[in-house]
C-alpha cells in the first residue's frame, strides 16, 4: 500500500459510518476520506465530524464529483480532486507524514 510504504501507519475502513466511530477510539494524524465513500454517513459527514472533535487532525477529501467543494469545506480541511495523479497525492499527504516522524521520541 501506497502510504505504508511512506512510512505511515494504515486504517482503512469500509465506510464513513466506521471512520465515524473510529475517530472516538484513539487519536489520527491524517483522516483520508471520498466524499461519497459508503454508508449511512457520507465521507463528507466524517470529514465535519473529524475537523470538529479531533482540530489537530488533519483532513483530505477526495471527489471527482463536486469540483467546487473545495470552496465549501471549512478551513483546515484539504480537497483533492480527482482524477488525481500519484505525485499530486504524494504531494497532498507527505508534509502529514513528516509532521509525524518530526514529532516521534528519538531512539
Amino acid at each position: 500500500m501506497l502510504l505504508e510504504d511512506l512510512g505511515a501507519s494504515v486504517t482503512a475502513l469500509a465506510t464513513a459510518d466506521d471512520g465515524i466511530a473510529a475517530l472516538k477510539l484513539q487519536s489520527w494524524s491524517l483522516v483520508i476520506t471520498d466524499v461519497r465513500t459508503p454508508g449511512v454517513a457520507t465521507g463528507l459527514h466524517l470529514a465535519w465530524i473529524a475537523h470538529k472533535e479531533l482540530p489537530d487532525t488533519a483532513i483530505i477529501v477526495s471527489s471527482g464529483y463536486h469540483p467546487e467543494m473545495d470552496e465549501a469545506l471549512p478551513q483546515g480541511i484539504q480537497f483533492l480532486q480527482k482524477p488525481w495523479s500519484l505525485e499530486r497525492f504524494i504531494e497532498c499527504v507527505r508534509p502529514h507524514l513528516m509532521k509525524d516522524v518530526d514529532q516521534r521520541p528519538a531512539a
